[in-house]
């Protein structure tokens, strides 16, 4: 989480020399030093940038959005010590500078200081109730803390302040869809990000959770393949859209989906007990048995592959070795009865074993 942070950090960062004021003071020189170092730093070009920078600075100490932006360089780069030296450095000389508290407190929220974080995030949204980015990044700190219904507070004056903030949306959508549940707000708000932001696969991952919990499989179906079109490695897309087929009966789909999750990742352990499901559904129980025992081989401790493996033994008459496993059942606490009266008829386990929402925060392969 602390990882997605960053990156949500990093797109927010206030490039605060988009603003400036060069003042009067300014010899034409340095005023072209101040633009050369800004132009480096709007392209990316971190290292120049810090160069530049370090030269304005001898020449002009007392510039505090110098610092703030010598430090958005280093931030970029991820010397966050570098960066939170210089945010504060241009705090000292301006004590009521709202960016760069929101900056501090963002390069805070990257190392996982949580409590600094919100302090500086906090103050930047008192002294500028209009920054946007203030906002977002204080509710992102709030979440650390499972301060969910503050977080969403703050998600929805970031969007208020600027309702064209995709990220801002996706962020709202998921934490309603984390706390709250199924709410229709998270479709609104992850169509309306789509309209800003139409490829990015994360936010078909998530509406396309959103549609499986709520049982809209041919919706989610389309979004998980979409997200598989923009992003072919996504082994959390290729999981997920075989999950949806399997609860559509639709298992040979399923089945190659799951594969191509394998193939993405040969350790995902959940891909061989989903796939396991599907031939065991089909009646295919040697195919089964395989995949429950890859499945358990890199998951030991996964009971419920235990539990399908022992109805699997079942199946193909090989009671001694299901006994055994249902030994080792009872001798875990599992409740082999309830199972037997639930688990072998329905799908359930997905409920409990797909853990969907863990894999829409992020869409990387």
């Amino acid at each position: 989480m602390v990882f997605l942070l960053f990156l949500a950090a990093l797109a927010l960062v206030a490039l605060y020399l988009s603003r400036i004021e060069v003042r009067d003071i300014f010899s034409p020189e340095l005023r072209k030093l101040v633009l050369l170092a800004f132009t480096h730093l709007r392209e990316k070009r971190y290292t120049e940038a810090i160069q530049a920078y370090n030269v304005l600075l001898e020449l002009k100490p007392d510039y505090p959005e110098g610092y703030v932006n010598r430090g958005n360089a280093y931030f970029a780069l991820g010397e966050l010590d570098k960066a939170i030296a210089d945010y504060s450095r241009a705090i000292e000389l301006r004590p009521n500078f709202a960016e760069a508290y929101n900056n501090r407190g963002n390069a805070y929220l990257s190392q996982g200081r949580i409590t600094e974080a919100l302090q500086d995030l906090s103050r930047a949204c008192e002294l500028n109730p209009h920054l946007s980015e203030a906002f977002f990044n204080r509710a992102m700190a709030l979440s650390e803390v499972g301060k969910s219904k503050e977080a969403l507070e703050d998600l929805s004056r970031c969007i208020l302040l600027n309702p064209s903030d995709p990220e801002a949306l996706y962020y709202r959508a998921l934490f309603v869809l984390r706390y709250q549940g199924c709410d229709e707000g998270v479709a609104q708000d992850v169509s309306r990000a789509l309209m800003l932001r139409p490829m990015d696969p994360k936010l078909y991952m998530l509406r396309g959770t959103y549609f499986f919990q709520r049982g809209e499989y041919e919706k989610a179906l389309e979004d998980f393949s979409k997200v598989i079109s923009l992003r072919r490695e996504n082994l959390r897309a290729h999981y997920l859209k075989g999950s949806v087929l399997l609860e559509l009966g639709r298992y040979e789909e399923a089945r190659e989906n799951f594969s191509n999750a394998i193939a993405i990742d040969p350790a995902f352990f959940r891909a061989y007990f989903a796939r396991g499901f599907c031939f065991y559904r089909e009646g295919k129980y040697e195919e089964a048995l395989q995949d429950f025992s890859a499945a358990l081989l890199l998951r030991p401790d996964f009971l419920r592959g235990y539990a399908f493996r022992a109805l699997t033994y079942r199946a193909l008459g090989r009671y001694e070795e299901a006994e055994k496993d249902r030994a080792y059942l009872e001798e875990q606490g599992f409740p082999w009865k309830g199972f037997l009266e639930t688990g072998e008829a329905t799908g359930d386990y997905l409920e409990e074993e797909v853990g969907v929402l863990e894999f829409s925060e992020n869409v990387l392969p």
